[in-house]
């Protein structure tokens, strides 16, 4: 055999493809493609993971960019989203038992924010209707009938205090720390220095007589403190009665608007009950008496009473679908804002804010792989989540804070989400090999072909991308020649003469600039010629490189023998890439032949 027999005939170097055999003469003819082509083993990996919602059936699906990955998985999680019905959105409400734990609360999609504002409505007009029944004369005369026998009493107990000390031989003196004592001669109290100079005898029984008024004094001031303490029980209570008459009917509205929800019946009877131990906080700014412990409507008190909804634009009509293009810790799983107030940092439950996986749950997550895995954080939290099945809002490294602040802990919620992460067959092999919780948690991957078989149906589906892409993208309609190059060029990308490679946006772009060329050209239809010029523009663009390393050949700075033969001299064929650019750079090889000294070479040096 010689070397003539191994020789390629120039033909065979590129598989030509019929334009007769396409049955069709513009893609006018041809209806649009609606489907994904070439990728059966991934689309059948994307409809098992999206159809199983047991635990740990997430999905990563793997593949070189262009190869249709997002699209098909678009396409198929639109599909099965629309199949199911719409999740439980959730919210915060404040916790009366414990502040700092706000108390999540789920109802169908929707009804929390519908809640929020029903909650917005029933505090102002309770405030409203408050602030007006403790300004009326009413309430003034109710309290002040309640404090009259309180008064007398009050009065009595008082006279009985000054007749005992009377009755005993003392006047009573208030000072700063009580009552004290001073003995009568003739009617008038004795001053401390006229107490020193009595003999010590008379002393004595002054002190005596002295200690045992102050034990009947003592007896009377605590009958006065029980008596005032029951004027302010008394007093509260009837501000309780004011606002259990005035809440109480707004509040029956409610019950029976959500009565089938018992998380919201249980939640406004605590509401109910918590407005009518704080009614202080209803008063007028100057008839408010607040314990320590009392909210007030000035200080924000009110917004105990308000609803939280994580979830505002999300809509009701089928599944959540999210894609978190941002994927860090605080756009994931949610944060607690703060207020900074005379050097302090506060919050409350209406600081809470949800994460995309909040927006996503009860539906499907899609994140970058790559993006994802730049932020440790939110991968390790990630795999928590899944782990757990519940989400926690909180903030990252608050103990670290300069500032003294308020700090909550919200309670979880409970999470049902599909994730989908999306990345590169090198992602993949790395979470494989690097993380052992990766394959527990993600037990599909569903991997996208970068070429698929070139047969007649394939060529034909290829033809109705074309189609698809001159309606839904303004192009013009493309000649059966012009299908045909785009066949070819799809090969040679594929470097296989029967294969045609599924990386479409590379197509899509060819198909493209070849529709401009079209255009300059003054034309109605895209033809093969207006094809090779938009592959001959793309080459020249990114051939500087080869150009230039061309010019360093013929003006011999690279010096390369094509003809004759040489000792020890061959040429050799190195191929170079830069970017979309591919091109062939010849090298002269030479070898180098000396003596040996008797010992084992080694060649590879």
């Amino acid at each position: 055999m010689s070397i003539q027999d191994l020789e390629v005939p120039v033909h065979l170097l590129n598989k030509r493809c019929d334009p007769g055999a396409l049955g069709f003469t513009t893609t006018e003819d041809v209806a649009p493609l609606e489907e994904m082509i070439g990728q059966e083993r991934a689309l059948s990996a994307l409809e098992l993971a999206l159809n199983i919602q047991e635990r740990g059936f997430n999905l990563f699906i793997s593949g070189l960019p262009g190869t249709g990955r997002n699209t098909a998985l678009r396409f198929f999680v639109e599909q099965v989203a629309s199949r199911r019905p719409a999740p439980r959105h959730w919210g915060y409400v404040y916790n009366f038992q414990d502040p700092s734990q706000p108390v999540p609360v789920a109802l169908p999609c929707g009804q929390v924010k519908l809640l929020a504002g029903d909650m917005d409505e029933l505090v102002a007009a309770v405030r409203r209707d408050l602030l007006r029944v403790f300004e009326s004369e009413e309430y003034s005369n109710r309290i002040e009938n309640a404090m009259q026998g309180l008064e007398a009493k009050r009065q009595a107990m008082a006279v009985s205090i000054e007749m005992m000390a009377r009755e005993a031989g003392f006047a009573l003196v208030s000072t700063p720390a009580g009552f004290s004592p001073l003995p009568l001669v003739g009617g008038r109290p004795l001053s401390h220095e006229e107490l020193g100079e009595l003999p010590e005898e008379e002393r004595e029984g002054v002190r005596k007589r002295s200690d045992v008024l102050m034990q009947d004094v003592k007896r009377v001031l605590a009958d006065v403190r029980r008596l005032d303490k029951g004027a302010v029980e008394e007093t509260l209570e009837v501000d309780r009665e004011v606002v259990r008459s005035v809440l109480s009917p707004m509040l029956e509205d409610l019950k029976a608007k959500y009565a089938a929800f018992s998380e919201v019946a249980a939640y406004l009877a605590l509401v109910e009950e918590d407005m009518v131990q704080n009614s202080d906080q209803f008063k007028p700014p100057d008839a408010r008496n607040p314990g320590p412990d009392q909210p007030t409507a000035d200080d924000g008190g009110l917004v105990r009473y308000r609803v939280n909804y994580l979830l505002d634009s999300i809509a009701c009509q089928f599944a959540p679908i999210i894609v978190e293009s941002n994927p860090t810790y605080y756009n994931l799983f949610g944060r607690i804002d703060y207020d900074a107030r005379m050097g302090m940092l506060t919050t409350n439950h209406m600081m809470i804010k949800g994460g995309a996986l909040h927006e996503a749950n009860g539906g499907y997550l899609i994140l970058q792989a790559r993006d994802l895995l730049e932020n440790p954080l939110s991968w390790q939290t990630l795999k928590r989540v899944l782990n757990s099945g519940e989400v926690r809002i909180e903030n990252i490294g608050e103990q670290n804070n300069p500032l003294p602040s308020t700090t909550l802990r919200p309670k979880p919620i409970p999470v049902d989400a599909k994730v989908i992460l999306v990345g590169t067959p090198d992602a993949l092999r790395l979470l494989q090999s690097a993380d052992e919780d990766f394959r527990r948690l993600f037990k599909v991957r569903a991997e996208f072909d970068t070429v698929m078989e070139r047969s007649p149906e394939n060529v034909g589906k290829y033809a109705a991308f074309v189609s698809a892409r001159h309606h839904d993208g303004s192009l013009m309609p493309f000649h059966n020649t012009a299908v045909a190059r785009i066949i070819e060029y799809s090969s040679r990308l594929a470097e296989h003469q029967e294969k045609l490679t599924t990386r479409f946006n590379d197509v899509s772009d060819i198909i493209t600039e070849s529709n401009y060329w079209a255009s300059m050209a003054g034309e109605e239809v895209v033809t093969h010629e207006h094809v090779k010029r938009a592959e001959e523009q793309r080459k020249y663009r990114s051939s500087l490189r080869e150009d230039r390393l061309q010019e360093l050949i013929e003006d011999s700075t690279i010096r390369i023998s094509t003809e004759g033969e040489v000792v020890g001299q061959v040429n050799g064929l190195a191929v170079l890439g830069f970017g979309t650019s591919a091109f062939g750079k010849p090298s002269r090889i030479t070898a180098r032949v000396s003596l040996g000294r008797g010992q084992l070479v080694n060649v590879e040096r």
